[in-house]
């Protein structure tokens, strides 16, 4: 368990003070941020068919961290 939870807004607007009752509102708001009615998440064909910006490559992105860079 952490620490106490900040109260929070159900979706009727009432403030919820309680971590149980917290901890639902979060869950649903979850359920629902996540939730893929449309399917398209897990369709290849629906993103084959829509343009995706491809930024051009960075070189060198993953390599190690150099002293030099530290002290910059």
């Amino acid at each position: 368990k952490g620490g106490s939870a900040q109260p929070l807004r159900d979706q009727n607007g009432e403030l919820q003070a309680d971590e149980e009752k917290i901890r639902d509102i979060w869950k649903d708001h979850a359920s629902r941020v996540f939730a893929d009615p449309s399917g398209h998440s897990k369709d290849p064909e629906h993103w084959h068919n829509h343009a995706v910006r491809l930024w051009p490559r960075t070189e060198g992105i993953n390599d190690s961290i150099s002293w030099t860079e530290v002290r910059e």
